[in-house]
């Protein structure tokens, strides 16, 4: 049996949005350009690349559900950029309407993804 490619998802954002035990923020929007640097890829067997700024959270999780809802888990994922440190990743996306959300450090942050195709 021929072996079934991965589905793939490239994210971005439209704002930035941290929240704390204080409370949530929102900063910048999507043309103002100060949220270009931070987007999120992932695919369906858990892999995944999020980026801020100066570096990524990259890794493979556990992916604990698939329909409707994609979600990843993965604990102590290290930093890549300068100042190393590590966190908690969650990403969970809604498949059919490509919109989702993931928590790394204080970012929490809703994302609006397109489908990544295979290129022949």
């Amino acid at each position: 049996m021929p072996e079934v490619a991965a589905e793939e998802w490239a994210c971005g954002v439209h704002f930035e949005s941290q929240c704390t035990v204080s409370g949530c923020s929102a900063y910048g929007d999507k043309d103002d350009g100060n949220t270009k640097p931070v987007f999120a890829q992932f695919d369906d067997e858990g892999n995944f690349r999020i980026c801020m700024y100066s570096g990524c959270y990259e890794g493979k999780g556990r992916v604990l559900t698939t329909n409707p809802f994609l979600s990843i888990v993965q604990e102590r994922v290290k930093w890549t950029g300068t100042n190393p440190d590590e966190t908690d990743i969650f990403i969970v996306l809604q498949r059919n309407e490509l919109i989702g959300m993931f928590k790394a450090i204080s970012f929490v942050q809703p994302i609006v993804c397109d489908a990544i195709k295979d290129k022949e």
